[in-house]
């Protein structure tokens, strides 16, 4: 089996210059310090270009001491531009970057913002806003963006991944731990039904562990049932229905923890725990809304969707758990309940994908067959032609019969983000040229379609 080919970051916003990025987005103690360099593929980008460097911090009064390293910036400045998001703005008025080149010619340390709380000095870690380099920003002179996305309409939410398999989030890491501990006498905290191996959740040690991977999003994608996520930004994702379960924990020798950047979420001696119901959509033609690697909140069955229902057993002594449903009707207040319900203890339910095609097929059923980044998916038989390897420039696939060949690069919103088309190709193995420029890094079905019979691949393009 052959490994899918190793894919370079890159994001171009307009047609005369793409750039990508290396380096490390790097944090540590009270300061935020990243260290990275521009490669331009495209035309000279001229005098007057800007960075921003997007991260969040969660004190209320926190103060900044930025120490600049980047000699060629004729400006710097640390500018506030949400509840909890703040960017290190840096103008390159005197400088370019010629086509084909490295700006620096290194990978170089820019600066290095350390935060503190004037009050109480007490030290908060800033986490960069996105995933690795999402939290890079590059303007041309005109103010046109170049590469990355300034934060806006888009909203930031955790979706579960399993605790050692944080390399599979588009940071890297596991972005957000949150550990409830539980009623210490007579704990009943379990998985009471269906699958024993939910994704992201842990029970250990008398307690109940999630961790997520964080994904910037302006609308999550809609399948045909209920779902919700954790709220990880100001608001919710347009759409969707913001609500909250209260825990009261347990009282003596608590040990509730959280550990990233997991605002608005609140871990102390009890917790509160924000979250985000995205509506079901029955006409949707995706069957699950992320990457088999994740776990989403949802009460829902399928041959290739295996549920878990987990109880958690809160504080039993003076047990003050509520929900706070904020503007939810009654209606999508009992909706979510299916998904998270209990008074005096919660009952989550969650569920993972487990194999098939993560779109439905309008030429058959999805077969029920475990998926990884080295083994296909068939939805037909006979035999469809079959994508070997993808790139930024090409896509290999392999043909069992002559015929026409429809590639189809599909997001994780079900939009198609790039169509290739070859006619009259021979059995064997083809490279197909493609146009990626457009394309962000993320999470992507690969289908490929020959003579009515389609297999498709998960893929992370980064």
């Amino acid at each position: 089996m052959k490994k899918l080919f190793q894919l370079v970051l890159l994001t171009a916003s307009m047609t005369f210059a793409a750039i990508s990025i290396d380096g490390n987005s790097t944090t540590y103690g009270c300061t935020y310090s990243p260290s990275f360099r521009l490669y331009n593929s495209g035309s000279t980008i001229g005098k007057g270009f800007k960075i921003y460097a997007y991260f969040s911090n969660y004190d209320l009064n926190p103060l900044y001491d930025l120490e600049e390293y980047a000699t060629a910036a004729t400006n710097m400045r640390v500018q506030k531009t949400g509840n909890h998001i703040y960017r290190v703005v840096m103008d390159f008025a005197n400088s370019t970057i010629p086509a084909n080149s490295y700006f620096p010619a290194s990978v170089t340390r820019f600066f290095t913002v350390k935060t503190r709380n004037n009050s109480t000095s007490r030290c908060w870690e800033p986490y960069p806003w996105r995933a690795r380099f999402g939290d890079i920003v590059v303007e041309n002179a005109s103010g046109q963006v170049i590469y990355g996305r300034h934060p806006g309409n888009s909203s930031r939410i955790g979706i579960l991944v399993p605790a050692n398999s944080g390399s599979l989030c588009p940071s890297g890491k596991v972005d957000v731990t949150i550990r409830l501990d539980a009623e210490d006498h007579e704990n009943r905290t379990k998985i009471v039904s269906g699958n024993k191996s939910p994704k992201g959740i842990e029970i250990k040690d008398g307690g109940l562990k999630f961790t997520y991977c964080s994904y910037i999003s302006p609308n999550p994608p809609r399948v045909p049932y209920d779902y919700a996520v954790l709220k990880l930004d100001d608001n919710c994702p347009i759409g969707t229905y913001n609500f909250k379960r209260h825990h009261d924990t347990e009282d003596h020798d608590n040990h509730n923890y959280a550990s990233g950047s997991y605002w608005p979420n609140v871990v102390t001696d009890n917790a509160n725990i924000e979250y985000c119901l995205v509506p079901r959509d029955l006409s949707s033609n995706i069957v699950y809304p992320f990457s088999s690697n994740f776990g989403i909140f949802a009460s829902y069955a399928s041959g290739s969707i295996l549920h878990s229902e987990i109880l958690f057993d809160d504080e039993d002594t003076n047990n003050e758990n509520y929900w706070t449903w904020y503007s939810m009707s009654t209606t999508m207040q009992n909706r979510a309940k299916v998904i998270m319900s209990g008074t005096t203890n919660t009952t989550y339910h969650v569920v993972k994908w487990n194999g098939g095609s993560l779109l439905k097929s309008a030429e058959t059923e999805i077969a029920s067959k475990p998926i990884s980044a080295d083994n296909m998916v068939v939805v037909n038989k006979p035999v469809p032609a079959t994508l070997k390897g993808i790139n930024r420039s090409t896509v290999a696939v392999e043909l069992q019969s002559q015929g026409n060949v429809e590639v189809s690069v599909v997001d994780i919103h079900g939009s198609v983000v790039a169509k290739i088309a070859e006619n009259n190709l021979k059995p064997g193995v083809h490279q197909i040229h493609w146009n990626s420029a457009n394309v962000p890094n993320g999470f992507y079905v690969v289908s490929v379609k020959q003579n009515g019979m389609v297999s498709a691949k998960n893929v992370i393009l980064k």
